[in-house]
């Protein structure tokens, strides 16, 4: 009945949704493998870049003599990864991946090790590592020295084009070739030191210097998902080379589809 009394007609009576309207939308396909993925680096947008200090550090000269002093960081540097589809209907899906791992190097995007697992699709992988680096520095006579370790903490939309490639229930096996993913990740980057030293005398004028230093992460790869890493080693710069993961095609009858191209120009 609605409000005015009026009987056996078409009312919204309901202020929410009713158990009996409510649906789940499910794929018919008995696993999904993900593979092949392009990136599409060269147009890879770069935003939200924030500059951290991720350790800092003093000391005082008093006396006539230089003081050679060794400073000692041991900080925690956090990073997190998403792939998803800007068009597919695949929230929700767990899928067997391998993807390679895009990164923010400074005024690029880059590409480092290889993610290789079960991935709930859409879900965002975060790690956190602890590293150690020591810093050297020159404490003149009657001075102070800060040094802080700095860094910068960016956010990079990466497009990729990549294979799907499903086995109905069924047992048919469907490729489709699609250009609609898009990863997203947050990283740390533009690592260096910030020397500031102030002379006894001088009205407290600083003299800030920088040095720029290798990233120590590109030789770490990326865990499985909601694993936390510890790491306690000394900057490197040396790289870790994967191969692209290139999945045989079964024997079975398959069914090849080419998703018609869509647009690669992410959102932010």
């Amino acid at each position: 009945m609605a409000l005015n009394s009026t009987a056996d007609c078409l009312n919204a009576a309901y202020s929410s949704i009713t158990s009996e309207s409510r649906l789940m939308m499910e794929e018919l396909v008995l696993s999904r493998t993900i593979y092949n993925a392009d990136f599409d680096l060269a147009n890879a947008i770069i935003y939200g870049e924030t500059p951290v200090t991720m350790a800092t550090a003093n000391a005082n000269n008093d006396t006539d003599a230089e003081n050679n002093i060794e400073f000692k960081f041991t900080y925690t540097e956090g990073r997190s990864s998403t792939w998803s589809t800007t068009h597919s209907w695949m929230v929700g899906m767990s899928v067997s991946a391998s993807f390679r791992i895009p990164f923010i190097g400074g005024t690029e995007v880059t590409t480092y090790g290889e993610f290789s697992g079960s991935y709930d699709w859409g879900e965002t992988i975060t790690t956190e590592k602890t590293l150690e680096t020591t810093y050297s520095v020159v404490v003149p006579p009657r001075s102070a020295v800060s040094v802080r370790l700095m860094a910068t903490t960016g956010t990079c939309d990466v497009p990729y084009s990549y294979y799907q490639r499903d086995v109905l229930y069924d047992g048919q096996i469907v490729v489709f070739q699609k250009d609609d993913g898009l990863y997203t990740g947050i990283n740390s980057y533009n690592f260096r030191y910030q020397v500031s030293t102030v002379t006894q005398g001088s009205s407290d004028t600083a003299v800030t210097v920088e040095q720029k230093i290798p990233n120590p992460l590109t030789a770490l790869s990326l865990p499985s998902l909601s694993t936390k890493v510890e790491v306690l080693q000394p900057f490197s710069t040396s790289e870790v080379t994967t191969q692209e993961s290139n999945l045989p095609l079964s024997s079975e009858e398959e069914t090849i589809q080419e998703i018609p191209k869509l647009s690669l120009s992410p959102g932010v």
